[in-house]
Order: structure tokens, then sequence, then C-alpha cells
């Protein structure tokens, strides 16, 4: 009987099935925390493809230049994808005559890390990048 108490009251092990109960919350925490630097990643990434593009239409004057710098900063992203891209002038003149002002618009999708292939499309998070410059030539 008392060697039945003693073993009840052995507590050897017992962090190990604790370890084994928690191991699961870490496993979705370093996922969050990934999840979060891939956000972070599309984030700076679109501001830099918008940067660019802006810079390349200003100089070159030329739509489809800019937005294939835009794709070239982008590059082939798993997690950053280009919808749309536009640029527009601020005074609504369609000419843009040197020194005009003007807006690069890009429509972007944030896919998700850890979401299967299939999914990825629907669980995408929209999101628009712009910034503005002015026509340098």
């Amino acid at each position: 009987m008392m060697k039945r108490e003693k073993r009840l009251k052995n507590e050897e092990g017992a962090i190990s099935f604790e370890f084994l109960g928690i191991l699961p919350f870490y496993f979705m925490l370093f996922l969050l925390l990934w999840q979060v630097v891939a956000s972070g990643y599309a984030l700076m990434t679109a501001k830099t493809a918008a940067n660019e593009a802006a810079k390349v239409f200003a100089l070159e004057e030329d739509e489809l230049k800019a937005e294939n710098k835009a794709k070239e900063v982008i590059g082939k992203s798993s997690v950053l994808l280009l919808e749309k891209f536009e640029v527009v002038p601020v005074s609504g003149d369609p000419t843009m005559p040197v020194g005009e002002d003007f807006k690069v618009k890009m429509d972007l999708k944030h896919q998700l890390v850890f979401v299967p292939k299939e999914w990825k499309k629907t669980t995408a998070i929209d999101f628009k990048e712009e910034t503005a410059s002015r026509v340098m030539r």
C-alpha cells in the first residue's frame, strides 16, 4: 500500500507533460509572429515599389515602364500581388507637362503565409498604395 502512495506522489516527468500541453501555443505564437514579419515585408515592398515607379515616371513619362519597375521591385513575392497600376495627374491634365504633379496608385493583395494555396486568393488582404511626385523632364 505504501508503494502505491509513494508512486502517486512522485512528480518525476510532470514538467514534460506540462511542456507538451503548452507546445501548441508556442507554435501558434511563432506562426503569428511570422505572419507579422511577412505583413511588414509586404507593406515595405509596396511602398518601395510605388516610390521607384514614381521615379521612373518622373524621368521617362512612360506609364508602362513605371509599371514594369513596380513589378520588378515586387518580384515573385509569395505574399504580395500587384492587381492594378495607374498614374494619374493631380490637376486632371492628361498631357502632364514638365513640373506637373502626378500620383502613382497601386491596388495590391497581401496573401497570408500559412494558408493553403487554394485559399490564398479568397483570404488575401486588399490594400492600396499611393505616392505623389512631379514630372521632371
